[in-house]
């Protein structure tokens, strides 16, 4: 593959990297609680998307994607990235705190699985290596970072033709003002205060518009629903809750958003 010409300048800030040093990532700390909390729904997503657009009949293939390489980007303390292993990924995972990578690599040895855990940007990432990916993951991770849509340049460079991008953020509106912010960071204490910043979440035309800049075109997207009672996150396609994962392609062979 030919130099992509990606700046060297990471695309997240200082404040956001120190943001995320706390350590418990697999200890039922209050800031990483809530993505073990989505992670069924969001591996469910991805299972669905990626049996479809694999073409996998019967839903034991789905577990199985042996010889196919996945990136995930911004990868803490790996809680997407071990599941990931277990589907039968080759999985690289990235990050740029170091609390966080060595905490993935520990929980990575301590279930017996090999995971290629660096800690570099993405931009750099790119620039290092010519491979690329059959899936990449960019999972609760826009929404703290500034310059987004290069970030976006840098993760879409690194897929394969026909290679799958999945996005999962916060939409930017009323309801995720209320529910994302007010309730779980200073009513609910879901989360610590000053976790996110409203003015960075995005809403998913402005991330179609630059994905399809780039020759990516939409496959699927769902909601993610906090359940209050069963303290959990259900999949609802069709519904504007603020939290929501998305998939593009780079030659999707089933539905085309417009």
């Amino acid at each position: 593959m030919a130099s992509m010409n990606i700046g060297n300048n990471a695309n997240i800030g200082n404040d956001e990297i120190e943001k995320f040093s706390a350590t418990g990532w697999w200890d039922n700390h209050k800031l990483y609680r809530t993505l073990h909390q989505m992670n069924p729904a969001r591996l469910t997503f991805i299972d669905e998307v990626l049996r479809k657009h694999y073409q996998l009949q019967d839903e034991t293939d789905s577990i199985s994607f042996k010889g196919r390489k996945a990136l995930d980007i911004g990868c803490g303390g790996g809680v997407l990235s071990l599941p990931l292993a277990r589907m039968g990924f080759a999985v690289s995972a990235i990050d740029m705190n170091d609390n966080a990578i060595i905490e993935a690599k520990k929980a990575a040895n301590q279930a017996g699985l090999t995971i290629d855990f660096q800690m570099i940007d993405v931009e750099k990432f790119a620039n290092k290596h010519e491979e690329t990916f059959d899936a990449v993951f960019c999972l609760e991770l826009l929404e703290h970072i500034d310059d987004w849509a290069g970030f976006l340049e840098s993760a879409t460079a690194l897929l394969k033709p026909d290679g799958m991008l999945f996005i999962s953020t916060i939409r930017r509106d009323l309801k995720s003002k209320l529910l994302a912010i007010y309730a779980a960071e200073y009513v609910l204490q879901l989360l610590p205060k000053g976790t996110h910043d409203w003015q960075k979440f995005l809403n998913p035309d402005e991330i179609m518009a630059v994905l399809h800049d780039k020759g990516l075109r939409f496959c699927d997207s769902a909601a993610m629903v906090w359940q209050p009672i069963r303290n959990n996150f259900i999949l609802k396609r069709g519904d504007d809750t603020p939290n929501y994962i998305l998939a593009a392609s780079k030659q999707w062979r089933g539905r085309v958003a417009h």
